[in-house]
């Protein structure tokens, strides 16, 4: 395997909830990636991130409800698979992403 990771950010407009946080797991395990394990944290009094292990990387979701706002990030040593998921995330037209960084 060549050593190289892609990745691509995102910050979206809004808090995401709970139903749209499982189907961000749903859109990646439809892209093909496998996820093995994750952990979350809420914060007191607000905020919320979530971190999942892929077997091709990572992802991550930190909000930031005093902003109205959520960042994601994704990595990826399958740009195939991470291809698969921004297609998948920007037809998802309720995230409206506002800002994307990519490293493809």
């Amino acid at each position: 395997m060549k050593a190289e990771v892609f990745n691509v950010s995102y910050w979206l407009a809004g808090t995401l909830t709970a139903s749209d946080i499982s189907q961000l797991e749903q859109g990646l395990a439809q892209s093909g990636f496998i996820l093995l394990d994750k952990v979350d944290h809420a914060f007191q009094p607000v905020g919320y991130t979530q971190l999942i292990l892929l077997a091709e990387s990572h992802f991550a979701l930190h909000t930031f409800p005093e902003d109205n706002k959520t960042y994601l990030e994704i990595c990826s040593c399958n740009r195939d698979k991470l291809m698969l998921f921004i297609s998948w995330l920007e037809k998802q037209t309720h995230y409206r992403p506002e800002l994307r960084y990519r490293h493809l």
